[in-house]
């Protein structure tokens, strides 16, 4: 996008009309006011109409947000993809400091002073970098629109209302049918989306189905514990084999605790940042909205149902991936001691996968760097001395056709531009 200022100074609707920008900035039409967003403002007069956008975001790993107008038309949808190694680089860090402790090395001191001062809100970093990504990355999308109505998921069900169906509130009051879903949701993320009775995934043409493990009959509830999530085919099956009586309850689903942390963390932030103009959903009621405009499960999808449209125009937009990567390593040294090296790392260089960049013929590749191999585009993810690494935007590496080896040699690739930590690619929807 282009963000679009009249010569008033009135923020306007964005363009993607990227010739027709370079011809204005060209003829002297227009300046560059902003690069980050980039940004235009005209220097003639035009009509100042704007119109109002809904803005749908779906938050977790891979978040997926869409723009929508009240008629239905679909300006941009697309999906955020967080780092989701952080938390194992933070346990692996914390064993080569205990380890180091033990050895015969400089000794680093135990730091026990520094527990037990955690300020209201904190939250754990694996999950308060992604609560900040997430917000960073809605608000630089929100940034281009004058006019907009931010809609969140704040979870895929809620815990409220699987413990008690009858609480109060207006989206408590839509029919059992959402009440059914909420629980259905909870259990898909309880079990990992997998039937309990045959252990698999979804199936085509086979829906889910919520079982009660005690029957109401004989006392049962509606309890998370005493639900079960089957295949509509195991569940006809297993009434008929009499296999549901092996099905026991299960433990409970600590995901939840994280899933609520870091929705309330969202709520706040959005509240503070965005006022009245921000509005809430779950992720059950979501489903249902999903499946009434005959949308896939996808996470941008996903974001077209949060918006509330009831119906979709033009969903052939682009599907924009932006993608968080690990810039830097910041480690001395390795986690095990190099072996079969003539020198041992006493002195705590930074080691060859720590290279940022490599300058080859004089000319400089840096690590993310976006360029064009075989007639493909991609990213630099890592170095071996004077060749490459390059992945495309879903990790998979690119390299030369029928070869076992990964490495591509500097003088096949081209390079098209520099990245920071975030990379993006626009693909066909």
């Amino acid at each position: 996008m282009v963000g679009v200022i009249s010569k008033n100074g009135k923020q306007l609707m964005p363009t993607k009309r990227y010739g027709k920008v370079r011809r204005m900035l060209k003829n002297g039409q227009a300046i560059v006011v902003s690069k980050k967003p980039f940004t235009i403002k005209l220097l003639f007069d035009t009509t100042e109409i704007v119109q109002h956008v809904a803005v749908g975001v779906d938050p977790g790993d891979t978040t997926g947000y869409a723009v929508a107008l009240d008629n239905g038309k679909i300006v941009e949808k697309g999906e955020i993809r967080l780092r989701t190694d952080v938390k194992s680089l933070l346990a692996a860090r914390k064993a080569l400091r205990r380890g180091r402790r033990n050895r015969n090395t400089r000794y680093r001191k135990a730091r026990f002073n520094n527990r037990g001062n955690k300020k209201p809100g904190w939250l754990p970093p694996s999950i308060e970098q992604k609560a900040k990504h997430i917000i960073n990355k809605v608000r630089e999308i929100i940034g281009y629109y004058p006019d907009y109505t931010l809609k969140v998921e704040i979870n895929k069900f809620d815990m409220q209302k699987l413990v008690n169906p009858n609480i109060s509130g207006v989206k408590y009051q839509q029919g059992s049918l959402y009440g059914y879903e909420n629980a259905k949701q909870f259990l898909l993320a309880r079990e990992k989306g997998k039937c309990q009775l045959c252990h698999k995934g979804y199936k085509e043409n086979d829906g889910w189905n919520v079982h009660h493990i005690i029957p109401k009959a004989d006392g049962g509830t509606n309890k998370p514990d005493n639900l079960a999530l089957l295949h509509k085919s195991c569940h006809i099956k297993g009434h008929k084999t009499g296999s549901l009586t092996k099905l026991k309850k299960p433990k409970q689903f600590v995901g939840a605790a994280m899933y609520n942390a870091v929705r309330y963390k969202l709520m706040d932030k959005f509240k503070d940042i965005y006022g009245n103009k921000v509005e809430f959903t779950y992720g059950y009621i979501t489903s249902i909205n999903r499946r009434n405009l005959n949308l896939e499960k996808e996470h941008y999808n996903d974001a077209i149902a949060i918006t509330g449209i009831t119906n979709v125009k033009n969903n052939v937009v682009p599907i924009t991936i932006i993608k968080q990567v690990r810039k830097k390593k910041r480690s001395l040294h390795e986690a095990t001691a190099r072996k079969s090296k003539k020198e041992p790392n006493v002195n705590s260089i930074r080691i060859a996968k720590n290279t940022k960049e490599i300058i080859v013929h004089g000319k400089k590749f840096a690590l993310w760097d976006k360029v064009k191999v075989y007639g493909r585009k991609g990213y630099i993810s890592g170095f071996t001395g004077n060749a490459c690494y390059v992945r495309d935007i879903n990790g998979d590496h690119i390299k030369m056709y029928c070869k076992s080896y990964n490495q591509v040699t500097t003088n096949k690739i081209e390079q098209i531009r520099r990245n920071n930590n975030w990379i993006m690619e626009r693909i066909p929807a």
